[in-house]
């Protein structure tokens, strides 16, 4: 019967957000999940919403890949358990015998063909996590059959993590989706977000790398263990959030746009599903010029140079400061600006702005 310690529990949840880091591995944070839930095997996949094709393989400690790559291919169709998951609601953990016989599951081509040629687990514990995009996670664990089934206490702690999987998978998603393709990913990564684990009184609870890189980038002071803003305004909006939260309000979110930013950054603080003293504190900071110019090339079809002058007129630089600071004619600037307008089918700046906020996230 797992009972983890608060410092055992905290390492666990600081492998979860780890993992959505960019380049974060899920491995790790499985792993520590496997160990503290006495399971042999886990694994996590990613499923489109009609579940409708073959899994994403996001982590499976204690399976070889030939296995991974038998189950993915054709044993998970015609596992006992398979559609379980998907048929009871989202995110409720379920227990593999209590759902399904015993001699059923020992009867069944899965176990005979498979799991039991290939050492796999008889005990099976699991659940479905819904995520933001349509998609949801399936997390399995497994344990040989002299082992026993999860009881009450396994099961409790499935269920606290869920919450803390499903905001970690998620942010992830968005990273992974916003880096494909790009030839400077770990910059771009970064600069969409960051999240980590307050306690309601705004002490932090868990902190990953990339908080903390986040929070250093936009000013933020984590000093104390405590997530300080360096603005009296944002500091007094932020402390009223948290005690909105406290008495069981709704999360919300406040700009923390550095002074010298070009583009506006945002804290994001919200409930934690399943984990009533717990918040999430999501940071999402401004995308680099590199990002915000090959938008605009996409959005508008401008050419490299055009691109370059509408991030430069966006941002607030003249005509003039654009020209001598690209070494090319005022005539040609100004021009390039024109097409640019046309391409955007924009009057003016302003209007382009409107039209470059909505995409940009401005």
């Amino acid at each position: 019967m797992p009972h983890p310690s608060a410092a055992q529990y905290d390492a666990l949840l600081r492998a979860i957000y780890a993992a959505a880091d960019p380049g974060g591995d899920w491995a790790p944070a499985m792993q520590r999940a496997s160990a503290a839930l006495g399971a042999t095997q886990c694994s996590l996949q990613l499923l489109n919403a009609a579940a409708n094709g073959p899994p994403r393989m996001l982590a499976a400690p204690g399976v070889t890949a030939e296995e991974a790559a038998l189950h993915v291919a054709h044993y998970r169709k015609v596992a006992p358990f398979s559609g379980l998951g998907l048929a009871l609601a989202n995110d409720r953990v379920i227990v593999g015998d209590n759902a399904i016989d015993v001699e059923t599951c020992r009867r069944s081509q899965y176990w005979n063909d498979f799991a039991a040629r290939h050492g796999q687990g008889f005990h099976m514990m699991g659940a479905s996590i819904s995520l933001d995009d349509g998609r949801f996670a399936l997390i399995g664990m497994l344990r040989p059959e002299g082992c026993g089934q999860f009881d009450a206490a396994e099961t409790g702690l499935l269920g606290r993590l869920v919450p803390h999987l499903r905001q970690a998978i998620d942010l992830r998603l968005r990273l992974d989706a916003a880096v494909t393709g790009s030839a400077d990913a770990a910059l771009q990564a970064g600069a969409l977000g960051a999240a980590a684990v307050l306690h309601p009184d705004g002490q932090l609870h868990v902190a990953p790398p990339a908080f903390t890189g986040a929070a250093a980038r936009l000013g933020l002071s984590l000093a104390g263990r405590r997530v300080t803003l360096p603005d009296a305004r944002a500091a007094a909006r932020f402390t009223a959030l948290l005690g909105r939260l406290a008495e069981g309000g709704a999360g919300g979110a406040l700009e923390i746009t550095p002074a010298d930013a070009a583009e506006r950054s945002f804290l994001e603080l919200r409930r934690l599903p399943g984990e009533a003293p717990l918040l999430l504190l999501t940071l999402r900071l401004p995308r680099p010029a590199a990002e915000r110019r090959a938008m605009l090339r996409e959005a508008f079809t401008l050419s490299s140079a055009e691109a370059d002058v509408a991030l430069g007129m966006l941002e607030g630089a003249s005509a003039e400061q654009i020209a001598e600071r690209r070494g090319t004619a005022l005539s040609t600037v100004r021009t390039q600006w024109g097409r640019v307008l046309l391409k955007a089918q924009a009057a003016n700046t302003r209007e382009l702005a409107l039209l470059a906020g909505r995409m940009l996230g401005g």
